[in-house]
């Protein structure tokens, strides 16, 4: 029993080195942004680890053969000494490292051990990044940050792999079927299990701690890439800060011009920067430059508000607030200082938590709040709102011929009418953009077979700094869209948004699948999946707690690497 348990943590030392080192030996090249400039770099360890491979894998040998497994280390060492005189002793050792790791979890079902200390070993990498960016703010000079810009590279080298996972989660609700179909997740779930677990309990969050954590980062999001030690200048950070300044320039001078700004398409994001701007005594480019302290709290309280609202789950709503506040939607979106897109999300998100309640709990004034709060993000970014509206009616159609009636569709039908008449009264009193106008400015940029994958590498290695790229997101947001549920309304919402979003994601090229994949709400699939992980009694209550650890750790060293590179 002793040499079980010390396997967990040779394996995943021995595993993580291995990975380590077949990346500096194959000389991957990767895209870092820094300091908002996208560099070529190729992978370089600094190190070589073979002969730490060649002790841990002895280790492994003895352990094995005191379980008298005699096969189970003949064959690895008979490959890799095959290997060495073509390969060389760092591949070879690298792979009879991973091929003993590999039989050892397949023979001794050690699946969870393993999990657990390489979810450790990862955590503790991230830790001593997090304590890097952290002291950067301060001015201090950081020993650790040779640690940082490893885990700055192991990010964008694992950004190869977000062009295919992200079309996983955009067709999960094609993929899905096929899978239980073929009965691989139960063949998973069934490796995965170890004959020690038990029934341990689910784990208690505090969804308001969660909740008042997100909002406190997305602040901090906001103003760290300002802290003198990083942007002494005062910089501004966004593209379109050269954008919105003259437009609020104008605004200040003649507040009704907001109706005509940016062809009328955001008047509403534009007449708040001006009403607090004015509130607090800030001229237009000071106004511009604070406009994320108050739109990234209000986008993390409507995601909050949404998930709860729609399920009635304050776990699931807090962890979809934390992992807003410091996921994608804040990165990219300081980065492109994209404000009117921010809250477009948050009246859409706000909305569709009161569409969702309005349906489960026949409330009347839910519902025109959601029609308000919906024909409101009009005027104020109408191509977020299409693709949502699009996804909305997507569902109107699916309950309708699930329950062969339109009863429980007429809050939809009654939502999208009223969206769809303040449309066609914008369109005919102010101009602009309006939702039509939202689609078909779009379609002429459709795209070709050869021309998606190359417009697919550019939108994760090269637009927004590569900040699109967070695979452990990427990859639980699979998980997630996997585990939808398309009996509750909340989540064949997201199903339908997945489904709408992913076929327009196929067919166009430029910026705008990025924009597409920006509006999913990635964070919520990622929320659903964790969730579903630590309220699992058949996972040790060990492995969910450091599940939880590192992907905190490492969300907020995503958010603070982000920004601490926009200047």
């Amino acid at each position: 029993m002793w040499a079980r348990r010390l396997l967990g943590p040779i394996l995943a030392l021995g595993s993580l080195l291995s990975v380590l080192t077949l990346l500096d030996v194959v000389d991957v090249e990767y895209y870092p942004m820094i300091h908002r400039v996208t560099v070529d770099r190729v992978f370089d360890l600094g190190l070589n680890p073979s002969l730490i491979l060649l002790f841990l894998s002895f280790l492994v040998v003895v352990l094995l053969l005191l379980e008298w497994r005699p096969l189970g280390v003949l064959l690895p060492i008979t490959a890799s000494l095959g290997l060495y005189p073509l390969l060389g002793l760092r591949v070879s050792s690298s792979l009879l490292t991973l091929l003993l790791t590999a039989f050892t979890l397949v023979r001794f079902r050690c699946v969870q051990d393993f999990c657990l200390w390489l979810l450790t070993l990862m955590a503790g990498l991230e830790g001593l990044a997090l304590i890097h960016w952290l002291l950067l703010p301060l001015g201090l000079c950081s020993p650790l940050k040779p640690i940082a810009e490893l885990e700055m590279s192991l990010f964008y080298v694992a950004a190869h792999a977000a062009p295919i996972l992200a079309l996983m989660v955009l067709f999960m609700w094609i993929i899905r079927p096929l899978l239980n179909h073929l009965g691989i997740p139960r063949l998973l779930s069934r490796w995965m299990a170890s004959a020690s677990d038990s029934d341990e309990g689910g784990i208690s969050l505090n969804p308001h701690l969660i909740l008042a954590l997100a909002v406190g980062l997305s602040i901090l999001a906001a103003i760290y890439p300002y802290s003198p030690g990083i942007n002494p200048t005062f910089k501004p950070v966004g593209v379109d800060v050269r954008w919105y300044v003259p437009w609020m320039e104008g605004v200040y001078r003649d507040p009704p011009s907001a109706l005509r700004v940016a062809g009328g398409s955001r008047p509403l994001l534009l007449l708040l920067i001006y009403t607090y701007g004015h509130l607090l005594g800030l001229g237009p480019r000071e106004a511009v430059i604070y406009a994320p302290v108050l739109l990234n709290p209000l986008l993390i309280l409507s995601a909050y508000f949404m998930v709860y609202r729609a399920s009635g789950d304050r776990d699931w709503a807090s962890l979809s607030a934390l992992f807003t506040a410091t996921g994608v939607k804040m990165a990219v979106g300081l980065y492109s200082y994209f404000l009117a897109n921010m809250l477009g999300l948050v009246l859409i998100y706000a909305s569709l938590g009161l569409l969702l309640a309005s349906m489960r709990e026949g409330d009347l004034g839910s519902l025109v709040f959601a029609s308000i709060l919906a024909s409101l993000a009009l005027f104020t970014h109408p191509w977020t709102l299409t693709q949502y509206c699009a996804a909305v009616a997507i569902l109107a159609v699916y309950i309708s011929l699930r329950d062969r009636s339109l009863e429980r569709c007429y809050n939809i039908l009654i939502y999208l009418l009223v969206v769809g008449l303040v449309d066609v009264l914008k369109m005919a009193l102010l101009g602009g953009v309006e939702v039509y106008g939202a689609v078909s400015s779009t379609s002429i940029k459709l795209l070709g077979l050869m021309g998606f994958w190359r417009n697919s590498i550019f939108t994760f290695r090269i637009l927004y700094g590569g900040l699109l790229s967070n695979i452990m997101m990427l990859c639980f947001g699979i998980l997630g869209a996997y585990k939808l549920d398309d009996a509750r309304p909340y989540q064949s919402l997201l199903t339908c948004l997945l489904a709408a979003s992913s076929i327009y994601y196929r067919i166009t090229s430029n910026m705008i699948p990025s924009r597409i994949l920006y509006n999913i709400p990635l964070e919520v699939l990622t929320s659903l999946s964790i969730l579903s992980i630590i309220k699992n009694n058949g996972v040790r209550r060990e492995v969910r707690w450091s599940l939880i650890l590192f992907m905190m750790v490492y969300s907020v060293v995503y958010i603070l690497r982000s920004t601490a590179n926009l200047i």
